[in-house]
């Protein structure tokens, strides 16, 4: 998985092709989200976060379903 893009960087579209050059299968993009830098020195995960943690637990959701699908 990518993580910690900047969604409108030019690098993303290079960073995304490196996988697929070397046929290396890898997950989408995770993007900079404050929280997923906030939560762990915290000792807790975006999920327990509530309301501010809310956009980054709904953008781990689609990366769970990938892993966990058979």
């Amino acid at each position: 998985m990518l993580n910690q893009i900047e969604t409108r960087n030019a690098m993303l579209r290079d960073m995304e092709e490196v996988p697929r050059k070397f046929s290396v299968p890898a997950l989408g993009h995770g993007n900079r989200r404050v929280n997923y830098r906030t939560a762990a020195p915290e000792g807790r995960g975006v999920y327990e976060l509530g309301p501010r943690g809310r956009l980054a637990s709904n953008a781990v959701e689609p990366v769970i379903e990938e892993v966990l699908s058979p």
